[in-house]
């Protein structure tokens, strides 16, 4: 998908490198990030979230609230509404996870924690 990523890029667009699904890691042609002035850029949210032993919230934490709160803003107005494949109870998370990691769903996979009222 990386590659085919690139190939769709539009001109002076960003790709946001976040993790590996599929197990490789590909090269970078550097030679169609000339053509298409295009940028690769990795993405490490454990830096902002304390996933890593280099723990950077503090000092990102102003930055990471003004980020989140568009899109969440957005959500909240109704203005993007993201795909929900299955909704499970909490106590059905193992089917959850099995449903994301045989690849069975398509957009987000809901755990829910209490029933809605």
């Amino acid at each position: 998908m990386f590659n085919e990523a690139i190939r769709c890029a539009a001109p002076e667009g960003r790709i946001l490198v976040i993790g590996f699904a599929s197990g490789d890691i590909p090269q970078v042609p550097a030679n169609l990030l000339l053509i298409k002035n295009i940028a690769v850029i990795g993405v490490n949210m454990g830096l902002y979230s304390g996933w890593t032993p280099i723990d950077e919230r503090k000092r990102y934490a102003p930055r990471m609230k003004t980020i989140m709160e568009s899109p969440f803003a957005m959500l909240a107005a109704g203005e993007i509404k993201p795909e929900m494949s299955a909704v499970y109870p909490i106590d059905r998370v193992v089917d959850a996870l099995n449903s994301v990691t045989a690849r069975e769903s398509t957009g987000r996979v809901l755990l829910q924690i209490r029933p809605q009222e």
